[in-house]
């Protein structure tokens, strides 16, 4: 790790332990994409599984390899004023399609990565005029291989001083509970289900799951439009598409015009 790497994770942790949510972003403003970075123009290119509800395709700048994001794959969710899937969830009945699309998800990545995923969401307040504070223009699950332990340091983390941390049995738990419209990071492994919802006048930094995960792999500390590398993300879901084929899974369907509209 360079010099200049350690001294950012040294300011990370300083920052985390005097009670201060981490993030590049301290003023919490979402992150806006240029016009050539923007998710449309590759995100078919990026999708190993989709039916009628979601999709899931890999991420622009991932953390690690086959990090991916699931979000709704029908126009109904974008028109309907959400800016979390716990939001759509509330109005729209398929929190058990949910479920199984993680289910098929983490199912995939363990074969193609070796490692069960951890799932997380940055779920945004319904007030705000985004549909995502990392600023894609959809809602979505993250789930990245081999993170383990994210949870875990969700939990013991000293930065939450002014919100609600709660558990839940599993994920199908926290996106069918009501607890209201509020800003939330939630976080899903194999140990725990926990999420942190902030005060009404709070907000969390930009991607600050991503930056605590990237501080977990000592890995650089950035933001997903700040390299994107949009051709390993393609390379990667060709991999995935063969762990479809050879596990005799059914592969994404082609794109509807309702998808590649969001």
């Amino acid at each position: 790790m360079t010099r200049s790497a350690d001294s950012q994770h040294k300011r990370f942790a300083d920052q985390t332990a005097k009670g201060r949510l981490p993030g590049v972003n301290v003023e919490a403003k979402p992150a806006i994409c240029a016009p050539d970075l923007d998710e449309d123009q590759t995100v078919a290119a990026r999708t190993y599984w989709s039916d009628k509800d979601f999709a899931a395709f890999t991420s622009l700048g991932a953390i690690v390899p086959g990090h991916s994001l699931i979000c709704p794959a029908f126009s109904r969710f974008s028109n309907s004023g959400s800016r979390s899937l716990h939001d759509a969830l509330r109005f729209l009945p398929l929190p058990d399609a949910l479920t199984a699309t993680i289910s098929r998800v983490k199912c995939l990545l363990n074969v193609g990565y070796g490692n069960n995923p951890v799932f997380f969401e940055h779920g945004n307040h319904r007030s705000t005029l985004y549909p995502s504070i990392c600023g894609t223009s959809y809602p979505h699950l993250h789930a990245v291989p081999g993170l383990s332990g994210l949870a875990e340091a969700v939990e013991s983390a000293s930065m939450w001083r002014y919100e609600s941390v709660v558990k839940y049995d599993d994920l199908q738990h926290f996106y069918s509970s009501r607890r209201g419209l509020g800003e939330y990071l939630v976080v899903s492994d194999d140990e725990m289900t926990i999420a942190v919802w902030s005060g009404e006048d709070r907000r969390f930094p930009s991607q600050t799951l991503r930056h605590l995960a990237q501080h977990m792999l000592r890995s650089p500390i950035n933001n997903w439009n700040d390299d994107p590398r949009p051709a390993d993300a393609v390379a990667e879901c060709r991999k995935l598409l063969l762990v479809v084929e050879r596990g005799n899974v059914a592969p994404a369907h082609r794109l509807s015009s309702e998808m590649t509209a969001l």
